[in-house]
C-alpha cells in the first residue's frame, strides 16, 4: 500500500475517533446532568439534556457551554409542581460556586389540579380573558357559603400570589360578599434568580409561563428573598470529581 494512502486512511481513523470520544464525552456528562436535575428537582422521570456545541470536549475542558437545552415533566417548582418545562441556555459555566448563563429564554405548564393542591383548601381553576378563579368556602354574616372570585396571577418575591378581585359566583347567592371573603393564593416557589423574567398567562389548562433572562445566576450565591421558598437546584456537573466520573479521564487533565 502506497505511503501517502496509508497516511490518508490514518487520518481517516483518528477523525473518526476523535469523533466517537467527543459524543461519548457529551452523552456521559448529559447522562450526569440529568440524574442530577432529577434529583433536586424531584422529576417523575430523568429530564432531557443537551449539551449542543462541537467539539464537545473543548467546552467540557475550558468549564463553558455555549447552547445547552433542558427539557423536563413533573418538576418540583417548590411548593407546587410544574407540569413540564423547556429551556434554552447561552455561555453556561461555573461562577461563584454556582452556575451563570449569559442568556436564558424558555417555556412551561403548571396545571390548575398542582395549583389547587398546592393551594388548599382552595380550588383553583381557569376565570377566562387572563383570570385565575379561586373557589372558597367562606362564611359571610354567619352563613357558611361557597363563593369564587378571579384576579391575575403574578409572582412577587418568589412567590406567586393570585389576589381575588372579581366576584364570580355564590351556590347561595350574595355573590358579591362572599367573593369579597374568599383568600388570596400564596404559593411559595423555588428562589428566583435575579434578572429572571417571568409572564404568567392563564389558560384553559392551566397557567402558561414564559421566561427569560441575561447573565442569569441559576444555582447558590444569591439571597432568598422568600423565607418559605425551596431553595435553588444544584443540577450541574462540572466538579472535577463528577467529570472524572462521567469520562474515566485523569482528574490533571480536566481542569476545573
Amino acid at each position: 500500500m502506497r505511503p501517502g494512502k496509508v497516511l490518508t486512511i490514518g487520518v481517516v481513523v483518528l477523525a473518526v475517533g476523535s469523533l466517537v470520544a467527543d459524543r461519548g464525552a457529551k452523552l456521559a456528562i448529559e447522562r450526569v446532568a440529568a440524574s442530577r436535575m432529577q434529583s433536586s428537582l424531584d422529576t417523575s422521570k430523568r429530564p432531557s439534556v443537551d449539551m449542543g456545541g462541537f467539539p464537545f470536549l473543548t467546552e467540557l475542558i475550558r468549564g463553558k457551554f455555549d447552547n445547552v437545552t433542558v427539557d423536563m415533566v413533573g418538576a418540583s417548582g417548590g411548593k407546587v409542581t410544574v407540569a413540564h418545562l423547556h429551556a434554552d441556555l447561552h455561555g453556561v459555566r461555573q461562577d461563584n460556586g454556582g452556575v451563570r448563563a449569559d442568556s436564558i429564554t424558555g417555556t412551561g405548564h403548571i396545571d390548575y389540579d398542582a395549583l389547587s393542591a398546592a393551594a388548599k383548601p382552595l380550588q383553583i381553576s381557569y376565570g377566562g380573558a387572563g383570570l385565575v378563579q379561586v373557589t372558597a368556602k367562606v362564611t359571610v354574616l354567619g352563613r357558611n357559603l361557597t363563593a369564587s372570585a378571579s384576579g391575575q396571577p403574578r409572582i412577587e418575591h418568589s412567590t406567586l400570589i393570585v389576589k381575588p378581585e372579581r366576584a364570580s359566583t355564590s351556590v347561595t347567592g350574595d355573590a358579591g360578599e362572599a367573593a369579597a371573603a374568599v383568600p388570596e393564593v400564596s404559593v411559595p416557589l423555588r428562589d428566583i434568580p435575579p434578572n429572571l423574567n417571568i409572564k404568567l398567562t392563564p389558560a384553559a389548562g392551566g397557567v402558561d409561563f414564559t421566561f427569560d433572562g441575561t447573565d442569569v445566576q441559576l444555582t447558590a450565591n444569591y439571597p432568598s428573598t422568600n423565607s418559605s421558598a425551596r431553595a435553588p437546584a444544584a443540577i450541574w456537573p462540572l466538579t472535577v470529581p463528577e467529570r472524572r466520573q462521567a469520562l474515566g479521564a485523569p482528574v490533571h487533565r480536566l481542569a476545573s
